[in-house]
């Protein structure tokens, strides 16, 4: 058996564990820490942007770190300190440590998420990239379904200790899982015949034009994603949705992105990538307006195939202009500037939620967001001799 298969296995299932504990999973926990703790729906939201901040300050690092030293230490690390943060978070009892939770959270989550997972599929693969990607992250949209069970947890033992067992899961399952994890031997060795392999190697990246048009893309992007993710069931608890189906449309956002993601992924591989990756704009940007007009079920479509799609068309995308000498760090630094989308996006959301008791004009912004970020995508100019770039299979 091709033991790329196994890679994609096992990054597949460490993702549904960071994508259900760390990032779609904290919508469900929302509301309880607002009513428990008494802090502002901008203040919690902001708990989320600092994770995005974090993650985008050591996403670079990351990238760096997994082209010198692979994927499997770094899962490792990540999964271990995931586990510690999310455990920490149930006992915090004031803003300020609530927020340090969040943080060391993140520092966990950005070792064996998106960057570590994806440069390891990569390296594995040349001509299924896309659909390599679009099955590793389905592990992240099949951890929507982690939403309602946690939701029952919640209401069944406490947000508390929904966090401590959480924490243990992470651990238990994710540690085994990083394990078996291990190098393509020949992206090895085209990473010791680098000689930019050190951190000079970020240079040649920032000289692409297309790299900072796809970033600028990926921030508008970023914006829409993470304020959804956070937001989602206040948002529809605004709109009078008991929190039981809230919980339930909520996992739905991710589970029904997988049609994007193998969908798109194996479009990647067949067309040309950058219109692929353009449509996936335009669904999200449909979706903006089903949700301006409480269109549910139709922005739950439109959104999570493109928002699924886009995922896994950016990380064969981007692998038309680097290979793995310098995948993994052009990957961190594309992460690192669109994470600053995320970071700005949630609070901005609850803030206007606070002054205006409405999402409405939250999601009118985010149309013209979605407009602008399909639009650098087209205006992106395809590098010559990028497929000879790739490393066999």
């Amino acid at each position: 058996m091709h033991y790329g298969l196994v890679i994609v296995i096992s990054s597949a299932f460490i993702a549904f564990l960071v994508g259900g504990f760390v990032f779609y999973g904290f919508t469900a926990f929302f509301e309880a820490i607002v009513a428990e703790m008494g802090f502002s729906y901008a203040k919690v939201s902001f708990a989320g942007s600092l994770r995005g901040l974090e993650m985008s300050i050591l996403a670079p690092f990351a990238g760096y770190l997994v082209d010198r030293f692979g994927a499997r230490k770094l899962a490792i690390f990540g999964v271990m300190v995931s586990g510690l943060g999310i455990m920490l978070l149930g006992f915090t009892r004031s803003l300020p440590t609530f927020y340090l939770a969040f943080l060391l959270l993140a520092f966990g989550a950005g070792g064996c998420s998106g960057i570590v997972l994806t440069t390891s599929v990569v390296n594995w693969f040349k001509d299924k990239q896309g659909l390599a990607i679009g099955a590793v992250s389905s592990g992240f949209a099949l951890s929507g379904l982690l939403i309602p069970v946690i939701v029952h947890l919640i209401d069944k033992f406490g947000w508390r200790e929904t966090l401590y067992i959480a924490g243990m899961a992470m651990w238990v399952i994710g540690i085994p899982l990083s394990i078996l994890i291990k190098e393509n031997p020949e992206a090895v060795s085209l990473r010791g015949n680098d000689q930019i392999s050190g951190l000079r190697g970020f240079k040649p990246i920032m000289g692409e034009k297309s790299f900072f048009v796809l970033s600028l893309s990926e921030f508008l992007r970023y914006m829409i994603v993470s304020t959804v993710v956070i937001h989602i069931m206040p948002c529809l608890s605004s709109l009078g949705i008991e929190r039981s189906r809230a919980s339930f449309i909520a996992s739905l956002i991710p589970v029904t992105s997988i049609l994007g993601r193998f969908g798109f992924g194996l479009l990647a591989d067949i067309f040309d990538r950058k219109h692929t990756m353009a449509v996936t704009g335009l669904f999200v940007m449909v979706s903006m307006l089903f949700l301006l007009e409480g269109a549910i079920f139709p922005f739950i479509l439109f959104f999570s195939v493109g928002y699924g799609g886009g995922i896994s068309v950016r990380g064969a995308l981007l692998a038309e202009y680097f290979d793995a000498r310098t995948y993994g760090k052009a990957l961190g630094l594309l992460m690192a500037l669109a994470s600053v989308g995320g970071v700005i996006g949630p609070p901005l959301a609850g803030m206007i939620f606070d002054k205006m008791g409405s999402y409405k004009f939250v999601w009118l912004i985010y149309f013209f967001c979605a407009g602008l970020s399909t639009a650098a995508i087209l205006i992106l100019k395809k590098k010559h001799g990028a497929k000879e770039n790739r490393i066999s299979e």
